[in-house]
């Protein structure tokens, strides 16, 4: 049989298999025995080599899966280059501690961090201006926050704007409206969405698996399920420090 040779991003992994995006087009891929031996798992992001066993069905072996640039262990994605971090003021009010542990997750990690306020077009002005000092409290530090509406569609262009030509993901607690925007985004995938649970006053997970879309060329964008990007992991105290942006720019300063 004729096989060819050529590489890909991984966009979906399976249980036996995984879904690969390559040029000239999306191949099912099994790994080969031995690197199913010498790899945990593939993880979405990843990018291969494939070996093409049959070009009418789209059928493949991954032959290597090349070095990683970043890997999230929870929940597995590799190569990540920017996350959007989704957040709101009303259902569900905002927390800062949530959103402090979530950037402290992805400094750990060497991945950049957009924050977006979303729901802008339920908000009265109260809310606009709890917006505005949260927004002044992370732009002061550093981070690029956006304001957005997955119901106006406002902001969109400006999110899609810093995913150009990365692997993103979309990220955030539930009920903040993360696959409202990929859906306003992505408006032929289906997403699966459900009410916001008033007792609770979170939404009910709805993402189960991580599926990575193209949007363009070279841009990618992933749905990511649950909230285990905010668990904290065991962190030296003196690494801990290096993931606070401001205090890590006053330290350089500090003579002691």
């Amino acid at each position: 049989m004729h096989t060819t040779a050529m590489t890909g991003i991984v966009v979906e992994e399976w249980k036996n298999y995984c879904v690969v995006d390559t040029a000239v087009g999306r191949f099912r891929a099994t790994p080969l025995g031995a690197l199913r031996k010498r790899f945990r798992r593939i993880c979405v992001g990843d990018r291969v080599e494939l070996r093409v066993t049959n070009s009418d069905t789209f059928e493949a072996l991954v032959m290597t899966i090349l070095p990683r640039r970043t890997y999230l262990p929870r929940p597995p994605m590799a190569n990540l280059d920017l996350v959007v971090f989704v957040n709101t003021v009303r259902e569900p009010a905002v927390s800062y501690e949530t959103i402090d542990r979530f950037l402290l997750n992805a400094e750990l990690h060497e991945l950049v961090t957009v924050i977006v306020i979303n729901k802008i077009d339920l908000f009265n002005k109260d809310d606009h201006e709890t917006a505005r000092e949260l927004r002044a409290t992370y732009e002061r530090v550093g981070y690029t926050v956006l304001a957005s509406s997955a119901q106006t569609g406002e902001g969109l262009d400006s999110i899609l704007t810093e995913c150009r030509g990365k692997i993103s993901c979309v990220a955030g607690v539930s009920g903040v409206g993360k696959s409202s925007l990929l859906r306003r985004i992505f408006p032929d995938h289906e997403f699966r969405t459900r009410e916001l649970s008033e007792k609770l006053e979170r939404g009910v997970h709805t993402t189960t698996h991580t599926t990575l879309l193209r949007h363009d060329q070279g841009s990618y964008i992933a749905d990511t399920p649950g909230f285990s990007f905010i668990d904290l992991p065991s962190i030296d105290t003196a690494d801990l420090v290096a993931c606070f942006p401001e205090i890590n720019q006053t330290g350089t300063r500090c003579r002691f």
